[in-house]
């Protein structure tokens, strides 16, 4: 794991606003709204891959081979940073720099390094340098992309069958009318896009 220095800093930055302004605009379009730019699609799951073997919390192995084979088919990058939603303030109530850590397309190294931060995050953007993919982890983790992309995590998962019980599954975890209307737009949109 790494915590990105003040200079590759500067170069993830705005790629973290390109996320939060016009990929996933949630300032734009609060929940129980769905976010997400029209030319990407989502699945979901909830922030608990913990409880599983083999994962961390917020994805496990089977769906992070699946997310790294995806990667492949639309980004040569070899590693992906993780980005804190939220910044700091300083005394002085301004920004601090936003925190990023970067980390190889590894298991082991994903699986551990949460143990590795001496604090706890709850909102992040997971991504790498092309944009053609990137997650968001909140109660929920949102995997959103390009179709490409999506129907290559699809197909490496086990297929449209499985990524449609991905939705039912959320659902079976809530009583909220704003969690379900929520989770109605993901896979509706997740189901005229998804060509699996």
């Amino acid at each position: 794991m790494i915590i990105v220095d003040e200079k590759k800093l500067e170069a993830i930055e705005p790629l973290v606003n390109t996320i939060k302004t016009k990929l996933y605009n949630e300032d734009e379009k609060p929940f129980p709204k769905f976010a997400l730019s029209g030319e990407f699609t989502a699945l979901l799951w909830n922030e608990t891959e913990e409880y599983e073997q083999s994962a961390n919390s917020w994805i496990d192995k089977n769906k992070f081979l699946a997310l790294r084979k995806a990667k492949e088919t639309v980004s040569h990058s070899n590693s992906f940073y993780i980005a804190w939603v939220f910044r700091e303030l300083d005394n002085n109530g301004q920004p601090k720099a936003r925190t990023i850590i970067e980390l190889p397309f590894d298991w082991g190294r994903v699986e551990n390094y949460e143990s590795e931060l001496d604090y706890h995050f709850s909102q992040f953007y997971v991504f790498d340098d092309s944009l053609t993919w990137f997650l968001h982890i909140d109660e929920s983790v949102v995997l959103a992309g390009t179709q490409k992309f999506i129907d290559n995590f699809i197909e490496s998962l086990g297929g449209i069958e499985k990524a449609k019980t991905m939705f039912d599954t959320y659902l079976n975890e809530t009583s909220s009318d704003d969690v379900i209307d929520w989770v109605g737009q993901i896979k509706s949109h997740f189901l005229s896009n998804t060509r699996c």
